[in-house]
């Protein structure tokens, strides 16, 4: 026999869309900006805000928000909670471990931070300008989309934070070309995000438009063939 499945879907809202900053119980919580958002393996949920760098937590029964680092100015402190001082950030990643990868743009450093909400740097001057998004993979390896002066690059760093490859945009100025490094051309220069399959084999990066008529798409860095 032929059976037809019907598949029903809902969408539910977690905050109450008051805009405001405000920790303790969900339904009277506020939030400024959500720029980055990520979901660790315990389902709790951490966003990032980018003109008033903060990092916070929803946790994972969905009934309390709380400040985990930052203190909602732009700086460059390491330090616990509201001690530490971050940049402004696009978007978080968080690993296995529930330890959070902050692409500061600012300082041009990927930042830790724990469970604890301790903030360490452990990339610096990834980029010559800036970086603007950091992936973290179940190995640990982490996958930055940044800019070298205006020339957008993509790199790869593993766990203990040394740099394996960096791959970037090939001549002057902006474009669309595929193919190898000796010809690639993408623009991630400003605004972008980055994702990594299981494997480790494939990268899906995004690119946006500009001024210059490049247009945004999803680009694919093919990993298993890459030489450096």
């Amino acid at each position: 026999p032929l059976f037809n499945f019907i598949y029903s879907y809902t969408v539910i809202s977690i905050t109450n869309g008051v805009v405001g900053y405000q920790d303790g119980p969900i339904a009277t919580a506020q939030w400024e900006e959500i720029s980055g958002l990520c979901v660790d393996t315990s389902r709790n949920i951490y966003t990032s805000a980018y003109a008033k760098p903060v990092v916070r937590k929803i946790s994972s029964d969905l009934l309390t928000a709380s400040t985990l680092a930052g203190d909602r100015t732009v700086g460059d402190i390491n330090g616990q909670g509201t001690n530490a001082k971050l940049g402004s950030a696009d978007n978080i990643s968080v690993d296995n471990n529930g330890t959070i990868y902050y692409a500061d743009q600012n300082n041009d450093k990927i930042k830790k931070i724990d469970k604890n909400g301790n903030v360490t740097t452990f990339i610096t001057n990834a980029f010559t300008n800036y970086c603007v998004t950091a992936e973290v993979a179940p190995s640990g390896n982490v996958y930055l989309l940044g800019s070298d002066i205006t020339t957008p690059s993509i790199a790869k760093y593993n766990a203990a934070g040394v740099l394996q490859w960096k791959i970037s945009s090939h001549g002057v100025g902006y474009g669309t070309i595929d193919g190898d490094s000796s010809i690639v051309k993408f623009n991630t220069f400003s605004f972008g995000n980055v994702s990594i399959d299981e494997t480790e084999a494939n990268l899906y990066f995004s690119t946006y438009s500009n001024a210059s008529g490049t247009p945004s798409q999803i680009r694919k860095l093919n990993l298993s063939t890459l030489t450096t």
